[in-house]
């Protein structure tokens, strides 16, 4: 004993097998679309943030002259270290030796 003909069976049946078809159409559609824009959408920031930025002419000849400042100025440091010194440490006037005098 059905409680519905046999052909209200069928056309729900169908009209159900339908909607799940387009359902399953639209969500595969969707679905392919936002992977397409996250995949292009990641890779173009990815690509975007990689590339080094190219500098000005005024940018490099800038960045140059800093190097060259810090390249001078350890060379500077590095032969006032090695200088002797010929000072008394506290005064900062010049240290005599035995033999040498100093007259005024």
């Amino acid at each position: 004993m059905n409680l519905i003909e046999t052909n209200v069976k069928y056309h729900l049946y169908d009209s159900l097998k339908l909607c799940h078809e387009k359902k399953t159409y639209i969500l595969s559609w969707l679905f392919n679309i936002l992977g397409f824009i996250l995949f292009f959408g990641v890779l173009g920031l990815v690509l975007y943030f990689s590339r080094k930025r190219k500098l000005t002419p005024y940018e490099f000849a800038e960045k140059q002259r800093r190097e060259q400042d810090y390249i001078m100025s350890k060379i500077k440091q590095f032969q006032t270290a090695k200088r002797p010194d010929n000072t008394s440490a506290i005064t900062n006037l010049p240290v005599l030796k035995n033999s040498e005098r100093f007259e005024i």
